[in-house]
């Protein structure tokens, strides 16, 4: 990351607000996905995320973090794969 790029990412962070009440007015359905040892977006917080969306679904992905996608790819491929085949 470049000073300027994580800068602007807690910038954005900072500004954000809270979104949550929307996720009950999601009717498609949606995967959820977290890593397991996720210590920014907590595994309950993300379950609870998709327990508030009527067709959403959990995927708690084992030994990753808070960037499962690039630490356990296979996993995140899978899980999508599986979704998008439901």
């Amino acid at each position: 990351q470049t000073v300027l790029g994580l800068s602007s990412q807690l910038l954005a962070m900072q500004g954000r607000t809270d979104t949550t009440g929307v996720l009950g007015k999601i009717r498609i359905p949606t995967l959820v996905i977290c890593g397991s040892k996720d210590t920014i977006a907590s595994p309950a917080e993300m379950k609870d995320m998709s327990d508030r969306i009527e067709n959403g679904k959990f995927c708690l992905v084992p030994d990753a973090g808070h960037m499962s996608p690039l630490e356990k790819p296979d996993s995140v491929n899978q899980a999508i794969a599986e979704f998008m085949e439901s």
